[in-house]
């Protein structure tokens, strides 16, 4: 696909920018809200600036919030919360080292306020700052070393960077304050599987499954096992129990009902369609590996699933179209995104060489794939909220009405016309939900109907101490 020509780039940027700000707007439709809550200031003005800082972080304005609470810890310059609050502020502006002063600076006024440590200590997970908040973990559990949250969450980081060492000590001394928590024993498994441990690593799955007994869990092991190329009969058990069970569930989605529910299983799906295609990939399964992981990175073209598809190809053989995979996850891997992961893949995209078109022509491949052109409905410049049910073996079954300008809610029948594209692995009879919002552009002389994309799968999101 060409490259977006440069006459026309800047109003595709506008387009999508716009899109972005839907996609906040539909969150907000699913109920997600920001609150806060801190200790009241004397200082009448630094109150007063506090309060229209929160209130403009919640209106999705971090820079006006930055510059309220700015002159906030210039008045109280003690103020705990106020540089936590700004530290937040300063995240969602794009501005991580500040963010990242501020939420340091919390805890220099208060070492012992156990927020100040979680805040910076997410904040730096997020921005993939991954030794930097194993640190801040550790300095907190110096502070107080009865904090199992904190542990917990040490121990997650240590695996996932590969520490097993170092987290097998403390994984197993919080399984023996808390023995029911299923997330410790899923991490402990992950840790004996890897240090060779494998009857360990076994009964620590056994335990979390039964401790939580739902599809996620058991695909999370399955994911496990195949990453270790271990037990993977017992991986693929494990992986297709969790996707029929879920695949059951997303039969049940009615447009009549919650639509977060419907919204958020797509999340699911996609990560086990994704499980139980590297899983047969790992066991040599080529044919099936692609058809579930096609089928996922069509749903949800988040940068490890496409990963996944490209190995896959250049196992197959598919040279060009591995090369070209590669670019596409590369083009849909945010800035502050895994630079691991971002690491390998421009390593691949360097190999593909001439095989591997822009990053604009790949990143708006990817943007076409939740992209519909439709024909206008009236002459002024309107957008409205759908939601869409389709099925196994159909294209769409049911459109929904959810929000904006009265007169669009007729566009749901040309919404019902749209072709998809979605790739169904298997005869399941799974559902899958989708929103998206209209927009409606004199200039464009029709509408155009933007899928939203699905929340990545959180399995064991980092706990609120």
């Amino acid at each position: 696909m060409s490259a977006v020509p440069g006459t026309k780039r800047p109003q595709y940027v506008s387009f999508y920018k716009a899109v972005d700000e839907d996609e906040s707007r539909w969150v907000n439709l699913l109920g997600a809200g920001v609150t806060s809550s801190a200790v009241p200031s004397s200082n009448s003005e630094a109150q007063r600036l506090y309060d229209e800082g929160n209130r403009s972080i919640q209106l999705g304005a971090p820079w006006a919030a930055t510059t309220s609470l700015e002159r906030v810890v210039k008045l109280e310059p003690t103020w705990v919360d106020a540089w936590l609050l700004l530290g937040s502020a300063r995240i969602m502006a794009s501005r991580p080292d500040a963010a990242v002063d501020a939420f340091r600076k919390a805890i220099a006024l208060d070492p012992s306020n156990v927020r100040a440590y979680e805040t910076l200590a997410k904040s730096l997970i997020s921005l993939h700052r991954t030794e930097e908040a194993i640190q801040v973990w550790r300095d907190l559990l110096k502070v107080g070393a009865d904090h199992r949250e904190a542990s917990e969450n040490l121990a997650v980081l240590l695996v996932d960077a590969g520490k097993y060492p170092e987290a097998r000590p403390v994984l197993e001394k919080a399984i023996e304050q808390d023995a029911a928590d299923p997330n410790l024993r899923f991490q402990l498994g992950r840790t004996y599987i890897q240090l060779d441990e494998e009857e360990k690593a076994s009964e620590q799955f056994q335990k979390a499954m039964e401790l939580r007994p739902d599809p996620e869990m058991r695909s999370a092991i399955a994911y496990s096992l195949a990453e270790a190329k271990r037990h993977l009969p017992d991986a693929l058990r494990y992986a297709e129990e969790a996707l029929q069970e879920t695949d059951s569930r997303t039969a049940a989605i009615r447009l009549d009902s919650d639509v977060r529910e419907g919204y958020g299983l797509m999340g699911d799906l996609a990560a086990e369609w994704d499980t139980l295609g590297w899983v047969h990939f790992r066991m040599g399964h080529l044919d099936a590996a692609q058809r579930y992981t096609e089928a996922a990175w069509r749903l949800s073209p988040l940068p490890a699933i496409g990963d996944h598809l490209a190995q896959i190809y250049e196992k197959q053989g598919k040279k060009t179209l591995a090369f070209h995979t590669y670019a596409l996850a590369l083009a849909v891997l945010n800035v502050g995104g895994d630079p691991v992961l971002r690491e390998k893949l421009v390593s691949r995209v360097t190999a593909g060489g001439s095989q591997s078109s822009s990053w604009v022509s790949n990143q708006k491949e990817v943007e076409e794939m939740r992209t519909f052109s439709l024909k206008g409905f009236g002459e002024s410049d309107r957008s409205a909220f759908f939601a869409v049910v389709s099925t196994n073996g159909s294209n769409v079954l049911e459109v929904k009405f959810l929000n904006g300008p009265e007169e669009l809610r007729e566009a749901e029948s040309a919404i019902a016309t749209i072709k998809f594209g979605t790739v169904f692995p298997d005869d399941s009879p799974t559902r899958i939900f989708r929103g998206g919002t209209l927009s409606c552009v004199r200039m464009w002389k029709g509408c155009r109907f933007i899928l939203f994309p699905y929340k990545p799968r959180d399995l064991f999101p980092h706990k609120t101490l």
